[in-house]
This record gives structure tokens, C-alpha cells and sequence, in this order.
């Protein structure tokens, strides 16, 4: 377990990196909610996002515009958080409304990223080998 750290007005789990040493970065410690909006199960697995100093949250661009966003990763995460050996199986279109996500600050639990409310009850799109 890291460290704790008050950045804004929230203690964060501080992450050691060791691969990002950067200056004015910080890696702090998530939980990851991910719902298969077709059938309504959450999945959920710990993470880590990076905090840039004078910002009080991770910047979650790549989980609303970036990879993240697309149902092609979502799909290996929530394969992944069960456990599943998936196998790297691109198994969906992609697209953005097979899966929601709601990350969390793992320590305080304070939810700062949510699109369970936005995505409910959109069903996915059709399954098919992917060739990104």
C-alpha cells in the first residue's frame, strides 16, 4: 500500500511508478467500476491514473476521448476483472456503448469519473473479430 497524500480536498493512495518518474506527476491509486451495459453487471479492479501537481483529480481524457474510451479495450477490462483469460480476443466493434465506466478514488471511495447514468440501459453493439 503507498502512501497517503492530501491532493485538493481528497487524501489519495500515493503509487510509486517506477516507469514514470516524471516531475509534477503523481500516481495514485483507483478502483475501476465497469458495466456491461447490455446485461447491467459491474466488474470492478484497482488501477492507477496519474495526478499533474496544481489539479486535484487525474485527468480522465483517455477514458472519455482517448483508447480507453473505445468498447474494444472496455471489453478486454471487463473480461480481465473477472479473471477471464480472454486471450487478447478483440471481440467487439468499436464504439462507445457496450461498456460504462465509474472510477473512484480508492482510498476515500469518492467517485470523480462517472458515466453510469449517461450509458444506462444502452445495449451494445455486435460482436466480431477487431482490426484495429
Amino acid at each position: 500500500m503507498g502512501t497517503g497524500r492530501l491532493i485538493g480536498n481528497d487524501l489519495w493512495e500515493l503509487i510509486n511508478v517506477p516507469e514514470d518518474q516524471r516531475e509534477g506527476v503523481k500516481w495514485v491509486a483507483t478502483v475501476v467500476e465497469i458495466r456491461d451495459n447490455a446485461t447491467g453487471e459491474v466488474r470492478s479492479y484497482v488501477d492507477q491514473q496519474r495526478i499533474k501537481d496544481g489539479e486535484s483529480e487525474p485527468n480522465c481524457f483517455t477514458w472519455k476521448k482517448g483508447h480507453e474510451s473505445c468498447d474494444c479495450f472496455r471489453y478486454l477490462y471487463f473480461a480481465r476483472a473477472a479473471g477471464e483469460k480472454e486471450g487478447y480476443v478483440w471481440d467487439y466493434f468499436c464504439g462507445n456503448s457496450a461498456f460504462s465506466v465509474r472510477i473512484r478514488n480508492k482510498r476515500s471511495w469518492r467517485v470523480f469519473y462517472d458515466e453510469f447514468e449517461a450509458k444506462r440501459g444502452r445495449r451494445h453493439g455486435q460482436r466480431r473479430a477487431h482490426n484495429h
